[in-house]
């Protein structure tokens, strides 16, 4: 999955998960309240998880970069 795509289904469960907790707590319905917290949850864990990617994904690449800039100045 992209960033784009993890970006726009984290958002989505945020908005559907805020959405049904407003709906438990205005109704009384103490399901819709928690599987709305749960679902928000879930997009946090997601959000970390995309900048954890990110992260790993840079760390890898500047140490690509490192690896090829030592070898190019061996054959020099």
């Amino acid at each position: 999955m992209s960033k784009t795509d993890d970006e726009l289904k984290n958002t989505k469960d945020h908005l559907v998960g805020k959405t049904k907790e407003a709906y438990g707590k205005v109704t009384g319905d103490k399901q819709a309240e928690t599987v709305g917290k749960a679902q928000d949850l879930k997009a946090d864990v997601g959000d970390k998880v995309s900048e954890i990617k990110e992260a790993v994904s840079e760390k890898v690449g500047d140490l690509i970069d490192a690896v090829k800039d030592k070898t190019e100045k061996k054959e020099d």
